[in-house]
C-alpha cells in the first residue's frame, strides 16, 4: 500500500543546513592542540604504519598485533602514500590531514543517520531531528575530530543502518516508489559495511549482523542468482569477513587465560552491559528525550489503531526500530568484553550505538507527527521541543570550541627550550612527559634531547640527578608549592636557577617553572638601562683565548633587537682595540625583542681569542646594533670583567 512522505526537497534542505551547521564547530575543533598530539593513539596509528611499510626500522612500535587492521591499512596504503607524494610528511602534518578526513566521517555519519531515519518513515522533521541528535551532541564533536579509527567506525555502522533499512523498506512496501537498495544490493552493501566496521573495531562488527540476516532471507525466499553473481557475491563479502575471522582468531591465541576470563566475564556482567548501554545514552541528552517520545509512542499507538492507512508506515518504523535497538545492544554487549565505559573512559567505544538510538528517536518523532498529522499544532510543538532540546547544548559546544582553540602550554615550552638552551637532559611530569619526544608528540627535534620522568625532585639530590645527567626541570607550580612547605624543598629550590615561569592563561597544560640544576659560577647584578640586567657569568681561561657564558634577566621585554661586545684594551687607553667579539646577548635564536619580562636566559659559550702575549682589561657593553648607541649601567659605563694579565 503506497502512502505520502513529506516533500524530499525540504528535507534535503533543512538536512543540507544542519550538515553546513555542524560543520562549524568541528572544523574550528579539529587541528587543536596541533603541531602537538595530546592524543595517545593518533601517533600510534602513524608508526605502526610507518613499520609496516618499512619506512621506520624499529620493533619499539609494535603495538597492534591481532589489532583490527582497517585503519592502519588506510594509512600504510592511502593516506601516508598520497601525502608524501604532495608533500605532506611527518606525524604531526598527517594526523591533521587525518584529522580532517575525521570530520568527514563524522559529517558523512550524521547524514546517513537523518536519511536512514527519513527512509525508515520519520518524515522531515523525525529525520532532521535524528540527524541533529547526533551532529549536535557535544560528546560527538569531542570524538569526531582525532585521526582514530572511531569516526570512521560510526560512519560504516550507519552506512550498514541505511542499506538494511532500504532492504527493510522493499520487503515491507512493495509499492515503495524509491527502489534504492531496497533488493539484494542493499542487504550486500549492509553486511559489506558492517563487516568494514568490525575491520576497524572489533566490538562494531554486530553492525553486519542485520544485513546477513536479510541477506540469507533474499537468497532463500526471493532470490535466483546466476552462479557468476554468486561468485561475485561470494567475493564482496568473504575477503573482508576472512581478515576479520583471521585477527579475531590471533587476538585469541595471543590472549593469556586470564585475559579470555575478563573478556566472557565482561560480556556476562549484566551490571557492566547495562551500564555501557546508559552511558551510550547520554550524548543524547537523554532521558528527557525519551521520555517525551516513550509517551508520543503510546499515543501514535492508538492513533494508528484508528488509521488503517497507516498501517504500513507503521510496520516499517517499527522494524527499524526494532533492527536499530537490537543492533545497538548488540554493539554495547561486544563492548562490555572489553571495557567498563564512563563518560571520560571509552565513550567512543559506544558512539556507534549512539548512532543508532537517534535514528530510533527520529522515526519515532516522525510516528508521533503522523499520529497526529490532523491537528495543525502538533507539528510546530513538536518543532519548539526539539529546539528548545537542542538550544540548551549551544553553551557547551561554544565553550568546547573555544577550549580547543586555545594554544598549548607543551608547543610553548618545546619550541622555547629549543630556542633558548643548550641540549640537555630534562626532569619532566605529568603534562609534558613526551614534550622531546617527537615520534609521541608530533612536535620536530632538531637535536634528540633525553628526558626523565618524576613527579617529585626530592625523590633525589640535585648531585644524583646531575650524576643521571639531568640538566634542567619542568616544575608544575603545584609541585613547587609543595617544595616550598618542606624545609629540605626550599633548600633544593635555592640551590636551582629558575629560567622561566609559563603562566600564560588562557592556554592548555598546566602552569610551570622551567629550572636550571646549577647556578651561575659567579652571581651578579648589572643593569643596562631598566630592560636588561647581567646577573651572572661563567669564565674559563686558556692560553689563547677567554670563554664566557653569560646569564642575563629581563627587567621588561626590550625595545629594540640588541647586540652585545666585549673589548680587550690597554689599561690605560680604551680606544685601543687588542681583541673583540661582537653578538647575540643570548643566542641568534633569541634575539632580545623575544625575551619575556622575568626570564633569564643563559647565553652560547662566548669565545674572545686572545693575540700572542697581549694583555689588559676586559669590557662588556650592550648595545643597538642598528644605531650604535649604548645601555648605560648606573655608573654611565660599560661593564669592567677583570684583566687578562701580562
Amino acid at each position: 500500500m503506497q502512502f505520502a512522505f513529506t516533500s524530499q526537497r525540504r528535507f534535503a534542505v533543512g538536512l543540507a543546513l544542519l550538515i553546513a551547521l555542524a560543520a562549524i564547530p568541528l572544523w574550528l575543533s579539529h587541528s587543536f592542540g596541533l603541531p602537538y598530539i595530546d592524543h595517545p593513539d593518533e601517533p600510534s596509528f602513524y608508526l605502526q604504519a610507518q613499520v609496516w611499510r618499512g619506512a621506520l626500522q624499529t620493533d619499539a612500535y609494535i603495538l597492534f598485533e591481532g589489532y583490527p587492521p582497517g585503519y592502519l591499512l588506510l594509512h600504510q596504503y592511502i593516506a601516508q602514500p598520497a601525502l608524501e607524494a604532495i608533500g605532506v610528511v611527518g606525524v604531526s602534518a598527517t594526523v591533521r590531514v587525518m584529522r580532517a578526513a575525521a570530520v568527514l566521517f563524522t559529517l558523512a555519519t550524521m547524514t546517513l543517520i537523518g536519511l536512514t531515519a527519513y527512509r525508515g518513515g520519520s518524515g522531515t522533521l523525525g529525520g532532521l531531528i535524528a540527524a541533529a541528535l547526533w551532529g549536535f551532541a557535544p560528546a560527538v564533536i569531542t570524538h569526531g575530530v582525532y585521526a582514530i579509527p572511531d569516526p570512521a567506525v560510526c560512519f560504516f555502522v550507519a552506512l550498514a543502518a541505511y542499506f538494511d533499512t532500504s532492504v527493510l523498506v522493499g520487503l515491507l512496501n512493495p509499492a515503495d516508489k524509491t527502489r534504492l537498495f531496497n533488493g539484494i544490493g542493499g542487504a550486500v552493501g549492509g553486511t559489506a559495511a558492517g563487516l568494514a566496521a568490525g575491520l576497524f573495531k572489533f566490538t562494531a562488527a554486530p553492525a553486519a549482523v542485520p544485513g546477513v540476516i536479510l541477506l540469507l532471507y533474499m537468497l532463500i525466499t526471493r532470490v535466483r542468482l546466476p552462479r557468476i553473481a554468486w561468485v561475485g557475491l561470494l567475493g564482496v563479502l568473504f575477503v573482508p569477513a576472512v581478515i576479520l575471522l583471521v585477527r579475531v582468531s590471533q587476538v585469541l591465541q595471543q590472549a593469556s587465560e586470564t585475559m579470555i576470563a575478563d573478556l566472557l566475564g565482561g560480556v556476562l556482567n549484566p551490571a557492566r552491559v547495562a551500564n555501557n548501554f546508559s552511558v551510550m545514552l547520554t550524548p543524547l541528552s537523554l532521558p528527557v528525550p525519551l521520555g517525551l517520545v516513550a509517551v508520543g509512542a503510546v499515543l501514535s499507538v492508538r492513533s494508528f489503531a484508528a488509521r488503517p492507512p497507516l498501517i504500513v508506515r507503521e510496520r516499517i518504523g517499527g522494524a527499524v526500530m526494532g533492527m536499530m535497538l537490537v543492533t545497538a545492544f548488540l554493539i554495547v554487549w561486544a563492548t562490555a568484553a572489553f571495557a567498563e565505559v564512563t563518560l571520560g573512559n571509552r565513550l567512543r567505544d559506544v558512539l556507534p550505538a549512539t548512532a543508532l538510538i537517534a535514528i530510533v528517536i527520529g522515526v519515532l518523532v516522525g510516528m508521533v507527527v503522523q499520529a497526529f498529522a490532523s491537528r495543525r499544532w502538533v507539528f510546530p510543538v513538536v518543532a519548539l521541543v526539539a529546539f528548545g532540546l537542542f538550544a540548551f547544548r549551544i553553551p557547551t559546544i561554544v565553550q568546547l570550541v573555544q577550549d580547543r582553540q586555545q594554544p598549548d602550554r607543551r608547543v610553548q615550552i618545546h619550541d622555547w627550550v629549543y630556542a633558548s638552551l643548550d641540549p640537555a637532559a630534562f626532569i619532566v611530569s605529568g603534562d609534558y612527559h613526551k614534550v622531546f619526544n617527537p615520534y609521541w608528540s608530533g612536535l620536530p627535534a632538531n637535536v634528540w634531547i633525553n628526558w626523565i620522568e618524576s613527579d617529585n625532585l626530592l625523590e633525589k639530590s640535585l648531585a644524583d640527578w646531575r650524576d643521571q645527567g639531568a640538566a634542567y626541570a619542568i616544575v608544575s607550580l603545584e609541585q613547587r608549592e609543595r617544595m616550598r612547605s618542606q624545609p629540605e624543598g626550599r633548600a633544593m629550590l635555592d640551590d636551582l636557577l629558575l629560567l622561566r615561569e609559563f603562566t600564560d592563561q588562557p592556554m592548555v597544560g598546566e602552569a610551570v617553572a622551567v629550572y636550571r640544576l646549577e647556578r651561575m659560577t659567579e652571581a651578579l647584578d648589572l643593569r643596562f638601562g631598566d630592560q636588561i640586567a647581567l646577573v651572572g657569568l661563567d669564565r674559563a681561561d686558556s692560553a689563547d683565548s677567554i670563554t664566557f657564558r653569560f646569564y642575563w634577566n629581563t627587567l621588561q621585554t626590550p625595545t629594540a633587537d640588541y647586540s652585545f661586545f666585549i673589548h680587550l684594551t690597554p689599561p690605560d687607553n680604551r680606544s685601543d682595540l687588542l681583541a673583540q667579539v661582537d653578538g647575540s646577548p643570548a643566542r641568534p635564536t633569541r634575539p632580545t625583542t623575544t625575551w619575556a619580562a622575568g626570564e633569564t636566559l643563559i647565553s652560547a659559550p662566548v669565545t674572545l681569542s686572545l693575540p700572542v702575549d697581549a694583555c689588559g682589561s676586559l669590557w662588556l657593553g650592550v648595545y643597538d646594533f642598528q644605531t650604535g648607541v649604548r645601555l648605560e649601567t648606573a655608573d654611565g659605563d660599560d661593564v669592567y670583567l677583570g684583566d687578562v694579565p701580562c
